[in-house]
C-alpha cells in the first residue's frame, strides 16, 4: 500500500505496468484468435469467390456449347451409313463440278472409332485438274458446313502434261447420333 500511496510517479509507473500486462494478457488471449479467425476467414471467402467466378463462367458457357452442338447437329452427316455416304459423294460431285475438277475415284470406307460408339466415314478421292480447280475443290472441302476433316493429301504433277496435276485426298467425317452420350456427359 504505501507504494501505490506514495510517490506519484510509482503510481503511474505501477498503472502503465499493470496496463501493459492487461493488453499483453488481451492481445494473446482474445486480439490474435480473433485476428487469425478472421483471416482465415478471409482467406476462405477469397476461395469460395474463386469457385463462384468460375461457376458463373462455366454456366455462362452452357448456352454456348448447348448452341455449337446444336449447329454441330445441323451440320453433321446423318447417323445413318447409307445416307451420310450419299450425302458426302454428292457434295464431293458438286465441288469438283463447280471447281472444274474431274474425279477419277472415289473410295468409301468405314472405321469404328476405340470408344465403340461412332463411326467414322474416311472418302479417298482422286482427281486431276488444274492448278486452279484443285485448289477450288481444296477450298470448297475445307470451307464445308460439313464438319469434315483432310488427313492426307497429295498433290503431283503428271508425266505427259505438267499443267495437270493429280489430287489424292482423304476426307473424314464423324456420323452423328444424337442418342448416343458424349463422355462426361451427365445424361
Amino acid at each position: 500500500r504505501t507504494a501505490v500511496r506514495g510517490n506519484p510517479r510509482q503510481r503511474v509507473l505501477s498503472i502503465a505496468a499493470v496496463t501493459c500486462l492487461a493488453l499483453l494478457v488481451a492481445d494473446r488471449t482474445l486480439l490474435q484468435p480473433l485476428l487469425k479467425s478472421y483471416r482465415g476467414r478471409a482467406q476462405r471467402i477469397r476461395v469460395l469467390e474463386a469457385e463462384l467466378n468460375k461457376a458463373q463462367l462455366m454456366a455462362g458457357q452452357a448456352e454456348a456449347w448447348k448452341a455449337r452442338l446444336r449447329d454441330f447437329e445441323e451440320r453433321a452427316l446423318p447417323g445413318d451409313a447409307s445416307e451420310a455416304e450419299s450425302v458426302l459423294i454428292t457434295a464431293v460431285q458438286r465441288w469438283a463440278g463447280t471447281s472444274r475438277l474431274d474425279l477419277t475415284a472415289t473410295r468409301p470406307r468405314w472405321t469404328d472409332e476405340e470408344d465403340g460408339k461412332s463411326k467414322v466415314f474416311e472418302l479417298r478421292i482422286s482427281a486431276t485438274g488444274s492448278l486452279e480447280a484443285v485448289a477450288r475443290f481444296l477450298y470448297d472441302v475445307e470451307t464445308s458446313s460439313m464438319p469434315l476433316r483432310v488427313t492426307n493429301l497429295t498433290v503431283a504433277s503428271t508425266s505427259t502434261n505438267p499443267r495437270l496435276l493429280t489430287l489424292t485426298v482423304d476426307v473424314h467425317a464423324v456420323l452423328w447420333n444424337p442418342g448416343t452420350p458424349v463422355a462426361g456427359d451427365a445424361s
